[in-house]
């Protein structure tokens, strides 16, 4: 068949021809579409895991009966609600419903089939839900992004707000806001704000990350390098204080038996100075005893020595005259 798509890898909308060539009209569309690829795979099987969104690059969709089947090949389309499996043609016979979304990027100085002026009729015609067209030059249109939705049958263009140089659509269909900056299409997630990241901007990321990571990892390990050094600190330190309570109540100990033996010992002089004193009252009263008992014997030596004394016999009154 003349062209096989389906999302391979990750996201990545592989299309080949039968060599197994990438088929892009140049390197700006090629940036474009992988990249439009890689945000809606994020943003539906990543984000919603979902399993149910089909989307490829260049494939034609069939339409039409027999002999006058025709085909129409957007740049990119998204169906929602379908089987994710390998496809040549999207046929639209045989196929549950018509795509949802169908982006054109115009590139290139020559346009042969200037495909993308009748596309959007063919694309309501179809039953097409969303026809975007992206202009990088800005050479075509201004706008250099503008989104259509079907109503009633013919499309009609979604409004956009411009700020800060950047020119945003939200797509209805996606979710997504579409973002025109500069020669650059750009998809954001409204509800988080973040815009998807290309290819290169996510490599960026992911080395970023990785040298972040390794950091932390360094970090970590000297944080536990840190934390064991300062459990062996702390557990020599409670070692040290342990010790140091054993050796105060072990001093403690000795300085009550030494009161206990300093208590005891003046206990001790106590009772020897009490006896001591005892001893010399007993002394002083022994003393006075005998100094009692040597007036006594003083007293009664002296009555002795009187009573033991010879009497002289007394003279008449003539013998006393007459000696004298």
């Amino acid at each position: 068949e003349a062209a096989v798509g389906e999302p391979t890898g990750p996201f990545r909308v592989e299309v080949q021809r039968a060599d197994g060539g990438l088929r892009f009209d140049d390197a700006v569309q090629m940036a474009a579409i992988l990249y439009v690829a890689d945000a809606v795979g994020i943003h539906f099987k990543l984000m919603q895991q979902r399993s149910d969104v089909y989307f490829a690059h260049d494939l034609p969709i069939r339409y039409g009966e027999g002999s006058g089947a025709e085909e129409v090949v957007p740049d990119f389309f998204v169906t929602l609600g379908v089987d994710v499996r390998r496809r040549g043609t999207y046929k639209l016979r045989e196929e549950s419903k018509p795509p949802d979304f169908a982006l054109d990027v115009v590139t290139g100085s020559k346009d042969p089939r200037r495909a993308w002026r009748a596309k959007p009729e063919l694309y309501a015609a179809l039953g097409i839900r969303e026809c975007w067209q992206f202009d990088p030059s800005g050479q075509r249109f201004e706008p250099r992004l503008r989104g259509f939705r079907l109503a009633g049958g013919r499309y009609e263009e979604l409004p956009g707000t411009a700020r800060g140089g950047v020119w945003t659509v939200r797509s209805e269909v996606l979710g997504l806001e579409m973002q025109c900056r500069g020669h650059e299409l750009r998809m954001r997630d409204p509800e988080t704000g973040e815009v998807f990241p290309t290819v290169d901007e996510a490599t960026v990321a992911m080395v970023e990350a990785q040298a972040r990571l390794r950091e932390e990892k360094r970090a970590c390990r000297e944080a536990v390098a840190g934390a064991r050094a300062s459990e062996a600190a702390l557990q020599a330190e409670r070692k040290a204080r342990v010790e140091a309570e054993a050796a105060l109540r072990a001093e403690e100990q000795a300085l009550a038996e030494a009161e206990a033996a300093l208590r005891a010992e003046r206990e001790k002089h106590k009772e020897a100075q009490a006896g001591l004193r005892a001893e010399r009252r007993g002394r002083q009263e022994a003393e006075a005893r005998i100094a009692e008992l040597e007036a006594r014997v003083e007293a009664a030596l002296r009555r002795r020595a009187r009573h033991a004394r010879p009497r002289v016999p007394q003279a008449s009154g003539s013998t006393r005259r007459s000696q004298a």
